[in-house]
């Protein structure tokens, strides 16, 4: 699995045509994966009061590892899907994508879901089951990012970082986007004309790709949830983090407080906005009621 790991750090460096292949691979991964045409200004992550402090103080923003979600169940989910679509199509004749076998390999997920990290985010501030399941329960934050701030800066970070990207409930959009991924890694391979061991590299590659989708998939009960995930891929011991600082301070757009926060906490909050030249971010309260969350 060491070529699936690579980060290519520049395009001039890529000399064989294994190493451009999986370039373009990793960019029809994106052009594949599912888009969203909401038109929400803000894209907003819920927490507990004293992280959103850190977030501010520290311009950065930790994300998970997606085997410590409350839900893992949706991992799989997604997987067996991807599994199922990509068993119902045979490669092109001649095709360079040997997926015999390699569908059912079981390191491949296991790679994905080991070393993949999510930070989570709403299109909605003010949503009763987020502030259940993330916010404490109106005890936290809901700290708003200024949507096309962050998706300009994230698609300029290295591609196994994706640039915010809504979750998908709908199983037939993950199909298609597989069945996209699919028909286009299969043309990637053709043009660069892979042979031998390049063939097992880069189907092994796709393999891993593929089974990134399963990270931005849910169960349609999950709608209501309108989630979008920031994902990163690292093999690092400890979890890592999205580096805000040399974003625009104006990527934090508001602040919103759980009915449960106190105004002393409020008064901290707006201290630290001014010393952190942050004066323009909105603080409000959660309009969300106390028998709305109990």
């Amino acid at each position: 699995m060491g070529d699936a790991w690579k980060q290519h750090d520049s395009i001039a460096k890529m000399k064989s045509p294994l190493e451009n292949a999986e370039h373009d691979l990793e960019k029809a991964w994106r052009a594949c994966r599912p888009k969203s045409y909401a038109r929400a200004e803000q894209l907003f992550h819920y927490t507990k009061k004293e992280n959103l402090l850190s977030i501010l103080r520290t311009r950065a923003l930790w994300l998970s590892n997606v085997s410590t979600l409350k839900d893992t169940s949706e991992l799989l989910y997604g997987r067996d899907i991807i599994k199922e679509v990509l068993l119902s199509r045979r490669p092109a004749q001649n095709s360079c994508l040997n997926l015999n076998g390699v569908v059912e390999k079981p390191q491949f997920f296991e790679s994905v879901r080991s070393c993949s990290y999510v930070a989570c985010f709403c299109l909605k501030g003010n949503l009763r089951s987020q502030w259940i399941r993330y916010g404490a329960k109106g005890s936290g934050c809901a700290l708003g990012f200024n949507r096309q701030i962050l998706e300009e800066h994230f698609q300029k970070h290295p591609l196994l970082i994706s640039d915010p990207m809504p979750m998908i409930y709908d199983r037939r959009r993950l199909e298609r986007a597989v069945a996209c991924f699919l028909s286009k890694a299969e043309a990637v391979a053709t043009r660069f004309r892979l042979k031998g061991s390049d063939c097992e590299k880069f189907s092994d590659y796709f393999m891993f790709r593929s089974f990134l989708y399963a990270l931005g998939m849910k169960k349609p009960c999950c709608s209501n949830e309108l989630e979008w995930r920031i994902l990163q891929v690292s093999r690092a011991q400890k979890e890592p983090h999205l580096e805000l600082s040399d974003i625009p301070p104006k990527v934090f757009a508001t602040v919103t407080l759980g009915y449960k926060v106190d105004s002393k906490y409020e008064a901290e909050l707006i201290d630290i906005l001014k010393c952190n030249q942050l004066e323009h971010v909105k603080v409000r309260r959660s309009k969300v009621s106390l028998r709305a969350l109990s």
